[in-house]
């Protein structure tokens, strides 16, 4: 069964600099699992080196073996962050206030969104898959990278994620392979549903925006609109700037 119907929501959201890369290289940036900003994204946490460790080693990892249990892990640990890139989006029916102010700060930056079908359809061979936050429980197994790839501690719950795991050896043709991250074509004018602008911007700002859609992705300018989340509720004046 997949984790999402195809007419699932997803959510990027971004500062202003990285969404006009996006807009000028047409291009996607699939992080390595290193470079994120959370240091236990994949990590072999004390409840499964434990276990692994009991259990014995983990293998193989495409290279030659390490002198103790512990050493061992700690390569496979190094190999699995090295050779995993993930393109990471919020499964959600709406914007998230959260999100805005972790990736976007105050007042600026925009919030992409397209659909699981559109996606997983772009990518070819790799699917969306959910990231379950939950403290770890001994598996009674090998551990595997697939356990680590998905498995995020409860404090990031708000984040909703759905993500694109690709690795070194992922087989598909439009992928650009570099060292700290992969680069994937992508049109927003095709594959975007709808792009949201902080909720807090300014004119200017906004303004801004449509220039940048108008001089890279034209068609996409019709999806352009302010964050839901700027409604004002009844009585209250409207913010000075336009619907």
């Amino acid at each position: 069964m997949p984790d999402y119907p195809p007419s699932q929501k997803l959510w990027r959201y971004m500062s202003f600099s990285r969404f006009m890369w996006l807009l000028q290289r047409k291009l996607l940036w699939i992080g390595r699992a290193d470079t994120l900003n959370d240091p236990w994204e994949l990590a072999i946490n004390p409840t499964y080196l434990a276990e692994t460790l009991a259990r014995g080693p983990i293998t193989p990892i495409g290279q030659e073996r390490r002198k103790t249990n512990e050493q061992h892990a700690a390569g496979v640990y190094e190999y699995w962050r090295t050779s995993t890139f993930i393109s990471c989006w919020c499964a959600s029916e709406h914007e998230s206030h959260a999100l805005w102010r972790v990736f976007c700060g105050d007042k600026e930056g925009v919030a992409i969104q397209a659909t699981v079908g559109k996606l997983e359809a772009h990518f070819g061979n790799v699917p969306l898959s959910k990231v379950k936050y939950a403290e770890p429980k001994p598996l009674g197994r090998t551990l595997t990278v697939e356990d680590v790839t998905i498995l995020k501690r409860p404090f990031f719950d708000f984040e909703k994620e759905a993500r694109a795991v690709f690795r070194d050896d992922t087989q598909n043709p439009k992928l650009d392979k570099g060292e700290f991250g992969f680069t994937f074509p992508f049109d927003p004018a095709e594959i975007l549903e709808c792009v949201a602008i902080h909720p807090e911007a300014d004119i200017s700002f906004y303004e801004t925006v449509l220039w940048a859609i108008d001089d890279h992705a034209k068609p996409l300018r019709e999806k352009v609109s302010w964050s839901s989340m700027r409604e004002r509720p009844p009585f209250q004046k409207p913010l000075p700037y336009p619907k």
